[in-house]
This record gives C-alpha cells, structure tokens and sequence, in this order.
C-alpha cells in the first residue's frame, strides 16, 4: 500500500472524471474514492507511491482550468484515511472537541492531517461537502489541552491558505451532543 494520499477537488463534474480517468491510466496510483459533492464539484482521494502521486496531482493542475483546491500528503496520519471513509472512533468520557470548518475539502483534510499530527488526538468525525454546500468540518478529540493545542494548529493553516470558515473547542460534551453530532446522516441536499 502506498504512502502518500492526494486529493483533487473540481468545480465541474465531468471534467473532474475526464481527469481522474485521465491519470488512472497514466500513474501508477490507487482511486480510493471518487464522488459529486455539493455544489456541483467533483472530488476524488488517490493514494500509492509519493513520486506517482506527485505526478498525477501535477499534471491535473497544470491542465485542468476548473480545478478548485488540491493536496499531496506524504505519510498521512493513520487515521485520516479512516476519517475520510467515514469509520467511528468512540468516544471517551473525559475527551474535549475542536471543531473545525473550512471551505474547501482538500484544504480541510490537510488541516485535519495537520491538527492530528500536532499532538495525540483522535479524529472523531470527516465531512467532506456532501451535504454541506461544498464546505467541509472535521471534529479532532481528546485530552483539552491537546485539542486545545491542535484546533489551534488546523486552524492557523486554514487561515494561511484563506479557507477558515470558524472553530470551536468544546470541553466534556454532553453525551446527548456527542450522540446527536456524530451521528452519520444521510442528508445530500444542498438547500
């Protein structure tokens, strides 16, 4: 299995398949997912070797005029790509959130790749625009001085890059909170 994830993020649809078609058969890659989101953009997650991942993220941003955001992650966190596919991580009693909001979904995984890095957090929750207009959140948890820490650290880059949306770190979550906001919804609608 390869060591890298990148993510290309277009503002139309069948372009973003012409693309990924496009380096599926040039590049020595993995298309882990590949989907329409809100608001009529196309994104897909490939993973494999750095330099072949390297290669298929670059060459669709030198073509592609329609191409909103991108990422190249080497050595991603463990549990990013879990996140992503949308597996649970259980909640502990004494774990604090950091919530975090960007606008587009490459930037938003990276920030959360980022903020898990940053200290010993756990990726509680990955919204990648389905749903959400073609914004994204994540929700990082654990000890509150550590997502104090990496909210903070995700947030920082999110500014850097003019994707900020907004942030919140909420200390011991209600159990009612924790039920409701990590419940997976099958909402799809844009409205």
């Amino acid at each position: 299995m390869g060591k890298a994830l990148g993510l290309i993020e277009f503002s139309k649809i069948p372009t973003g398949i012409y693309y990924l078609d496009l380096i599926n058969k040039g590049n020595y890659i993995n298309t882990l997912t590949a989907y329409s989101v809100c608001p009529g953009k196309f994104i897909a997650l490939i993973e494999g070797d750095i330099s072949a991942v390297r290669e298929a993220i670059e060459s669709v941003t030198e073509l592609a005029d329609c191409l909103v955001d991108s990422f190249i992650l080497g050595n991603p966190n463990e549990f990013l790509l879990e996140g992503i596919l949308g597996k649970k991580v259980a909640v502990e009693e004494e774990d604090s959130f950091g919530i975090i909001e960007g606008f587009t979904v490459a930037s938003t995984v990276e920030a959360a790749d980022i903020g898990l890095k940053a200290s010993g957090v756990k990726l509680f929750d990955l919204r990648l625009a389905r749903g959400l207009c073609g914004k994204s959140y994540f929700i990082l948890g654990g000890k509150l001085s550590e997502v104090t820490h990496s909210t903070e650290v995700a947030k920082n880059f999110l500014m850097s890059k003019g994707t900020h949306i907004d942030s919140k770190i909420i200390s011991n979550p209600s159990q009612n909170t924790i039920e409701k906001i990590l419940k997976r919804s099958s909402v799809v609608s844009c409205s």
